[in-house]
C-alpha cells in the first residue's frame, strides 16, 4: 500500500471514528482509538452495501466496525435495496456534520 493511500485511510478512519463517537457500527461497543490492526477492537472500514453486491468505496457507504465484527459478518446481503432506498439519513447526517460528505 502506498504512503499517500495509507495517510488517506488514517485521515478517514479518524474522521469516521469521531462521527461514530468511537462506537462500532454493528455492536455499538467502543473501538480502540489507537493500536495495531491485529487487535480485535481495532476500527476497520465496513461497506454498508458490500462491494460484492455493487457497493462503492465512498464515505456514504462506509462505517467503522471492530476488526472482529467485520470478519464475522463476511459479505451479507445488502442492508439497503439500492434501487429504491438511500443510505440511512441519520448516518448520512452524522457524516455531513463530520465533514465526510458535502452538503
Amino acid at each position: 500500500m502506498g504512503k499517500a493511500r495509507t495517510i488517506r485511510m488514517q485521515h478517514w478512519r479518524r474522521k469516521m471514528w469521531r462521527a461514530q463517537q468511537g462506537l462500532c457500527h454493528w455492536c455499538r461497543h467502543p473501538m480502540a482509538k489507537d493500536g495495531g490492526p491485529t487487535a480485535d477492537d481495532f476500527p476497520t472500514f465496513e461497506h454498508l452495501i458490500p462491494r460484492s453486491h455493487g457497493g462503492l468505496t465512498c464515505p456514504a457507504n462506509l462505517v467503522l466496525v471492530h476488526r472482529l465484527c467485520n470478519q464475522e459478518r463476511g459479505a451479507p446481503e445488502p442492508i439497503l435495496n439500492t434501487e429504491t432506498e438511500a443510505p440511512p439519513t441519520a448516518l448520512y447526517e452524522a457524516f455531513k456534520r463530520a465533514g465526510l460528505v458535502s452538503a
